[in-house]
């Protein structure tokens, strides 16, 4: 970080203590941009933001309706400002930055309208899962079943028992890897998708490297199509909620 910036930069806990007890909606909203610009310094993942800020969007609005002037204190319940808190915690614990990593392991994954595929370059033996998707998830757009096909290859890397390492997320849609590689989706379940993401990379100490491969060199196309998972390879399983059950704002 430039040094310049540190002397500017201010914990994001001082700016839930500004709202302990009363506020002015000015103040409220004065924290937006401060968020905002102290999670693009600390360097963020974007998708953890939204709830976040709209969060304190409401609470400025509900504080400037109920007294009627932008620069009249009302009230801030403490239940309010423990939940900030909390959410300003989660950005704050959820950096980008990590130690130097020196090792890169490799995993890939596909989907297809019907099922996912993932595959960790495991050693001795490549580590691959499977499965269809059911319900609503077969209906979702394909970025969105190829975000959580990547998901799966690194709840896959985790099951390996890889930490402090570079992961190289071979993937073959193009919105997908710009989507991890911003830290951010334009759509609501692709924010929560990325959201469990980056809990596991700060977990883990993984540091995210998606790359774009053409489909015919995608490894992990054939087990979204019903090719069996071949003998070079040991078959797992992970964990595979729907997405519609996932929690926004996870924890480890």
């Amino acid at each position: 970080m430039d040094p310049k910036w540190v002397e500017k930069l201010q914990k994001r806990e001082d700016l839930a203590r500004t709202l302990n007890g009363s506020a002015t909606p000015r103040d409220v909203y004065g924290c937006l941009g401060n968020v905002v610009w102290q999670s693009y310094i600390m360097n963020c993942p974007m998708c953890f933001l939204p709830a976040t800020l709209s969060f304190i969007r409401r609470l400025a609005s509900a504080t400037l309706k109920e007294v009627g002037s932008w620069d009249i204190p009302g009230p801030v319940p403490p239940s309010v400002s423990s939940e900030l808190k909390e959410r300003l915690h989660l950005i704050e614990e959820n950096e980008w930055e990590s130690s130097v990593l020196r090792t890169t392991r490799t995993v890939w994954s596909d989907a297809s309208s019907t099922a996912w595929g993932a595959i960790a370059e495991a050693e001795p033996k490549e580590v691959a899962a499977c499965d269809a998707f059911e319900g609503a998830d077969a209906e979702r757009h394909i970025y969105l079943k190829e975000l959580y096909a990547a998901l799966q290859a690194l709840r896959l890397a985790k099951q390996c028992g890889w930490k402090n390492v570079q992961i190289k997320m071979m993937n073959d849609n193009l919105p997908v890897v710009h989507s991890v590689r911003k830290g951010h989706s334009a759509n609501y379940m692709g924010n929560i998708l990325l959201q469990h993401m980056f809990v596991i990379a700060k977990d883990q100490n993984y540091s995210l490297c998606p790359q774009w491969v053409p489909t015919n060199e995608q490894r992990a196309d054939g087990l979204t199509r019903g090719k069996s998972i071949g003998s070079q390879m040991r078959a797992t399983i992970v964990s595979t909620p729907r997405m519609a059950s996932l929690r926004s704002h996870p924890r480890p």
